[in-house]
């Protein structure tokens, strides 16, 4: 999921692996990307809002396998800025 953050940069949360908890930040003015803090569960298929604060809140979204393969979450984390 990918947000745009309020200083041009974009904040990639989740992946295409549920097994993938990551963050990233991209600067399209340095056309680099930075390693975030990580999301405490990987999920996928979640929302991602920025806050008023600068912080991004990443909700639901699926968790990879309790046995029976991938379920919804209601959980939700906020991220700092990157």
């Amino acid at each position: 999921m990918a947000s745009s953050l309020a200083d041009g940069r974009v904040l990639v949360t989740g992946g295409g692996s549920l097994d993938a908890p990551f963050s990233e930040t991209y600067d399209p003015a340095t056309e680099q990307w930075t390693t975030g803090e990580n999301l405490i569960v990987g999920r996928r298929g979640h929302t991602a809002t920025l806050l008023a604060d600068g912080r991004v809140l990443v909700a639901g979204g699926f968790v990879c396998c309790p046995g029976n393969g991938q379920v919804f979450t209601d959980t939700g984390q906020r991220t700092g800025l990157h």
